[in-house]
């Protein structure tokens, strides 16, 4: 929860064009190459500033449950995470997200992890020619730290580093999160006589998980606001019940992609369409050979690291329970059928990574009997 000095609606959205121009400072620096995309930085007199990323269409609205839920979840499971909050901008509904990289003295992306590493960002893309998502990007970045540190004698790399490179990569899976390209991994350094400490930010920038944002891309393919439906009784149980199996029949399919030279090479169905079109077939089989190898790195990493097993068997994610959360904190409700899809989601692969990890077991113990 972000606290600003402005009044929230009935419905627990901040009057983004009431806030006091005297204790707040806006910066207008940042737009999309979108036209219906903008995004601007506002820094209190009194507290940590936060972006502020809006879109003027209704479904937006979709990207302010998928960011509350994955920070509320984070939030639950002591993962460290991005402050979020929700309000209003020009009748636009918008996402507030803390400046996680506030207090550090030098912020690097991956890209520029990369750079530090002595790693040009062509040598950091994959090439999809050869065998795509060849590798693990948390091990990638926990190795261009490595590599710093030999650039760099006065880097210090935090104790927990891969960890929390792990605990962001299991997220996005379990969740969906099909955007954690390189810009939206931070790494903050801060300084301490002649020492640099190297650690990895809190999580930002989530609106991608939960296939919210193909939600959106149905609401606007079909040109519906999604609180009218909400608040119409007779569309609402049958719309949503509709695009609900949509995503979750295609969240069967989502992993995280990073590092890849070119957008297109997502392998995301295109949002309006249904996912059981027979010219999806191509893009659906690689995207299940993608989404198999995420899964089987994840299940190495867990049956090779304790504090990673550790980590995932007292994982808990009731989103019923964070909604009920964020409602009594922050008045906004996020209605029940969204929940229940992100139980869905999440009970899909936590169960699928389950099995995966008994599959990675026994191979263990085949080994060690030879």
């Amino acid at each position: 929860m972000i606290n600003i000095n402005c009044k929230r609606d009935e419905n627990g959205l901040y009057d983004i064009d009431g806030i006091d121009l005297f204790s707040h400072k806006i910066v207008m620096n940042t737009f999309s190459e979108k036209k219906d995309s903008f995004n601007f930085w506002c820094y209190p007199n009194h507290g940590l500033p936060f972006l502020v990323k809006y879109r003027n269409y209704p479904s937006y609205i979709f990207a302010l449950y998928a960011e509350l839920l994955y920070s509320g979840a984070c939030k639950a499971n002591g993962v460290k995470c991005a402050d979020i909050d929700v309000g209003r901008y020009q009748k636009n509904y918008c996402v507030l997200s803390q400046d996680i990289a506030y207090s550090a003295d030098e912020k690097l992306d991956a890209y520029g992890l990369a750079l530090l590493a002595g790693v040009s960002q062509k040598e950091m893309l994959y090439d999809e020619k050869k065998q795509f998502r060849e590798g693990f990007y948390a091990d990638r970045l926990y190795q261009y730290a490595l590599k710093a540190k030999e650039i760099f004698p006065e880097l210090e790399i935090d104790k927990n580093f891969l960890l929390d490179l792990y605990k962001i990569a299991f997220l996005d899976l379990m969740f969906c999160q099909e955007d954690r390209n390189p810009t939206n991994i931070m790494f903050l350094i801060h300084r301490k006589g002649d020492k640099r400490y190297l650690s990895v930010a809190p999580i930002f920038d989530n609106e991608f998980a939960f296939e919210f944002m193909r939600l959106a891309g149905f609401y606007l393919h079909y040109k519906l606001d999604p609180v009218e439906v909400y608040n119409d009784v007779s569309q609402r149980a049958n719309v949503a019940s509709l695009f609900n199996f949509e995503c979750l029949e295609v969240s069967k399919y989502a992993t995280p992609i990073f590092g890849t030279t070119s957008k297109v090479e997502r392998f995301r169905f295109p949002m309006a369409l249904n996912s059981s079109d027979d010219s999806f077939a191509i893009p659906r089989r690689t995207a299940s050979l993608i989404a198999k190898k995420e899964y089987e790195n994840m299940a190495r990493v867990i049956c090779e690291n304790d504090d990673m097993r550790q980590f995932v068997e007292m994982f808990d994610a009731d989103f019923l329970q964070i909604g009920k959360q964020i409602r009594k904190e922050q008045g906004f409700e996020i209605p029940i059928e969204y929940l229940e899809l992100c139980d869905d989601i999440f009970s899909h692969n936590f169960k699928r990574l389950k099995n995966q990890i008994k599959k990675q077991e026994k191979l263990q113990e085949a080994e060690k009997g030879e």
